[in-house]
């Protein structure tokens, strides 16, 4: 049923799905709120109104559906099917975190900033854009500065890697660092940055929630069960996206890096890792013949979400 629901990418059907979502999504927020929603900004610490929990849905809902676009629309990775969006709600829906929904929107808006590179006819200007990102996340967690080195692989990848692309993107983040120092300076609270700027995060390797370690687990079981088709789309497709798809592996491989050593907390690595897996699940299940196996995909995700359900807050 969902495999050939999913496979229909008409105005109708994506909306059906979208509204599902958010069904799902208030079920979420009903039965098993946060305890707080907060938010950091240079270093401090900023409680949200608890009547966000309402909105939460409806945002889960149009991240899929902007996923699905951009993924599928606009840079085509993948065939035009549902899958990848669905996928990646139900993954929201089951973290349940307003950070963990943003994050995971703005490492999307980062990877497609430096896909736009790859066939770009002003790299220099798109270098900066990049940069500019960066700089604006780094201003949540100066850990998100490891980004630039990220693109500057991935630009390798792409064959795209100038001296320039590095010195502009490191500009981007510097002028966006830049017009905060002198905001803060007119204010009179320049203190205020400079001790945030000189506090670099510890190191630590976190311990993922029981429902993160659920989650993580299908991620990661069907991310491995989808390499077989990750070659055979490497063989098949043109070579803007065999790049791109080989920007997904590198972009995996270092998550698993970047979990292991400690350099990222689990609110930053955990939002990024639907973007290394979600999209090579996507990959493979348009491959799968057999309808049976997609639904039974769709179904474990279903159930890793139910099962988060009966976690304690």
């Amino acid at each position: 049923m969902w495999g050939k629901r999913l496979e229909d990418i008409r105005p109708g059907t994506v909306m059906a799905y979208a509204i599902l979502l958010t069904l799902l999504g208030y079920l979420k927020v009903f039965f098993h709120p946060l305890p707080s929603y907060d938010w950091t900004f240079l270093g401090e610490e900023y409680e949200m109104f608890s009547g966000i929990r309402w909105i939460l849905p409806i945002l889960w809902s149009i991240i899929a559906l902007l996923v699905n676009f951009f993924v599928t629309e606009q840079f085509t990775l993948l065939k035009r099917h549902s899958y990848l969006g669905f996928l990646w709600g139900i993954v929201l829906i089951t973290v349940g975190d307003f950070r963990f929904a943003i994050y995971s929107l703005m490492s999307l808006l980062w990877f497609l900033s430096v896909l736009r590179i790859q066939k770009s006819s002003r790299p220099i200007a798109d270098f900066l854009d990049t940069g500019l990102l960066v700089g604006l996340y780094t201003l949540l967690d100066l850990r998100f500065a490891l980004l630039l080195v990220a693109s500057w692989v991935i630009m390798l990848t792409f064959a795209r890697l100038r001296w320039r692309a590095i010195f502009g993107s490191i500009w981007g983040t510097v002028t966006i660092h830049l017009l905060f120092v002198i905001a803060y300076f007119t204010l009179g609270n320049v203190d205020v940055y400079w001790a945030y700027i000189q506090q670099w995060p510890e190191l630590a390797v976190q311990i993922p929630a029981n429902t993160d370690v659920v989650w993580i687990g299908v991620l990661l079981f069907f991310w491995l069960l989808g390499l077989g088709n990750y070659i055979t789309a490497l063989s098949q497709a043109n070579i803007m996206k065999r790049q791109s798809l080989s920007a997904i592996l590198i972009l995996q491989l270092a998550l698993i890096g970047l979990a292991v050593s400690g350099l990222w907390p689990n609110s930053i690595y955990l939002a990024f890792l639907p973007l290394g897996t979600l999209i090579f699940i996507g990959n493979d299940l348009q491959y799968r013949k057999k309808y049976w196996w997609r639904d039974t995909v769709f179904w474990i995700f279903i159930l890793a979400l139910a099962l988060s359900f009966f976690e304690r807050t």
